[in-house]
């Protein structure tokens, strides 16, 4: 499509060359407040307050005004799993105060949620580690968020935090040939776009689909 919120992607030069897949959105923030608008006019009775609820509680956590463009992450390394979310605000000093704005409500629903939290530093950026209570196995969930240039990052355990951290635009997604390729050929200039890097995902893809007869993927599949 074309519109004002079309544009190459500024934020695949954050993520890790890790990354087998990523769903990107442009302008979000405007586009939930244009979709909010534009599903209120001319409404009233339910559907007007529903719209007015949702701006009530956006505007009590600071509104969504802020939100630039963003992703949601998978990364792979090695045999292991990761991903996060990364989104863009204005500027540094946005972003960090929403990451704190996110750890303070963390901090506040603790008690009734029981979630606790600690505090790192890695290569200078403050990371907070949030643990969620797990009931199926008792192990707790832990998320990390922290706030890079002016991004925020919310990752599934600090290791996405730290790898976005690490990552220059040499060793981002972006400078990835396969990711160059396949941006290029589907039109890089977009509002949203969607990225799968099927072959490094292929062993798993094809035991999942074949999960009830594990030894054909192995056999018959995957030599071939």
């Amino acid at each position: 499509g074309s519109g004002a919120d079309n544009h190459t992607s500024r934020l695949a030069s954050a993520l890790p060359g890790s990354t087998v897949g990523v769903f990107e959105m442009h302008s979000i923030g405007s586009q939930v407040t244009k979709q909010l608008d534009t599903l209120a006019a001319g409404q009233s009775g339910a559907i007007a307050d529903s719209v007015k609820s949702v701006k009530d509680a956006l505007a009590k956590i600071g509104g969504i005004d802020w939100l630039g463009d963003g992703v949601a992450v998978v990364t792979k390394d090695g045999s292991s799993y990761g991903g996060g979310l990364v989104v863009e605000a204005g500027d540094a000093a946005t972003a960090s105060a929403k990451a704190a704005m996110i750890t303070n409500l963390a901090a506040l629903a603790g008690g009734s949620l029981k979630l606790t939290s600690r505090d790192e530093t890695y290569k200078g950026v403050a990371i907070t580690v949030i643990s969620i209570p797990n009931g199926s196995n008792g192990t707790p969930v832990e998320v990390a968020v922290a706030a890079k240039d002016n991004l925020v990052v919310a990752g599934y355990t600090d290791a996405f935090v730290k790898a976005v951290i690490d990552t220059t635009p040499g060793s981002s997604l972006a400078s990835s040939s396969d990711y160059s390729a396949v941006m290029s050929s589907a039109g890089a200039n977009n509002m949203a776009s969607g990225y799968v890097n099927i072959p490094a995902l292929e062993d798993q893809i094809g035991q999942a689909l074949l999960a009830s007869q594990s030894s054909r993927w192995t056999l018959d599949y995957k030599p071939y």
